[in-house]
């Protein structure tokens, strides 16, 4: 593409899509591209009306309620947003429009291991760039975190909330990126383990109502890793001798805490998007999300 900047429309203007709060930090599309000097946003698409009104208020651009209006404007990235039920028919509607050269797409891709093979297929086949929102394994706050883990075993437990897929494709994503490629999920008992080659992690779903969690406790042969807050926030310990029993090991108090929360004044994700387009291959992430969603498919 000539253009370094992209004209962006988005599909889906509920919380994600642009309802969240700039002012308080929060993420979502309208609010990233609105901050982001390579992209601007030209066009908010929903059936809602209300949701509309509000969109044009805040980032002060155009709105319509039929996608067929996409060929009326100069946009060439399209961000669908909306449920994930809804995203193999938009796909298919959207990249009839000659003009539209990119696809964001909020995770998880498909709404099934099947759905995600004809998405990508399909974007192969008009050949437009996909991107799906899998962010731990665009932003480089994770490299730390991701540099740890090479070649080492890993067992532990993640907490989660608000369903399997929800929640828990991202660590997925980020594992299968970090170079675990060989992994099955199974239940036993209730328990859902994730199990590969130098890896083995405990999925505990939490059952209470109105309780959000994201959080969890890993071990390598040389670190003990804690993630808080959807992996937004890192405390990472080192091994050592352990003081009081001189033929054990333990790890030390004094942890590296380390800060990796999608901030909007950084826009990291949209800055690594712009990168990622210009990438002459894409067939790495593609089977990133394909992997992803053969593993979270698992869980009904």
């Amino acid at each position: 593409m000539k253009s370094n900047k992209y004209n962006v429309a988005i599909i889906g203007l509920g919380n994600i899509g642009g309802g969240y709060n700039f002012d308080k930090n929060e993420f979502s599309h309208g609010n990233c591209v609105k901050k982001s000097d390579r992209f601007n946003l030209i066009l908010g698409i929903d059936k809602s009306h209300i949701k509309r009104k509000n969109f044009e208020k805040r980032f002060k651009c155009f709105t319509t309620n039929n996608i067929n209006n996409l060929k009326n404007y100069k946009v060439d990235t399209v961000i669908i947003s909306t449920p994930t039920n809804t995203h193999l028919n938009l796909v298919k509607k959207v990249l009839k429009i000659e003009n539209i050269k990119i696809l964001i797409l909020e995770k998880p891709c498909g709404k099934n291991f099947n759905e995600t093979k004809k998405i990508i297929n399909l974007c192969k086949e008009y050949r437009k760039i996909l991107l799906v929102n899998y962010q731990r394994i665009f932003n480089p706050k994770w490299l730390i975190f991701q540099k740890i883990l090479k070649n080492q075993k890993i067992t532990g437990t993640f907490h989660y909330s608000r369903g399997f897929k929800n929640n828990c494709s991202h660590v997925i994503s980020f594992l299968i990126n970090s170079g675990f490629t060989k992994l099955n999920l199974t239940k036993i008992k209730g328990e859902l383990i994730l199990k590969g080659k130098n890896i083995e992690l405990y999925f505990i779903r939490n059952k209470k109502k109105n309780y959000y969690i994201n959080e969890g406790q890993f071990f390598t042969n040389n670190h003990r890793i804690l993630s808080f807050n959807s992996f937004n926030y890192l405390k990472i310990y080192n091994k050592e001798k352990d003081p009081s029993f001189k033929t054990m090991q333990n790890f030390n108090k004094n942890a590296k805490e380390y800060d990796t929360e999608y901030k909007i004044k950084d826009n990291l994700n949209f800055k690594e998007f712009h990168r990622i387009i210009s990438l002459k291959k894409h067939e790495k992430f593609y089977n990133i999300y394909k992997l992803t969603s053969k593993i979270t498919d698992k869980v009904r």
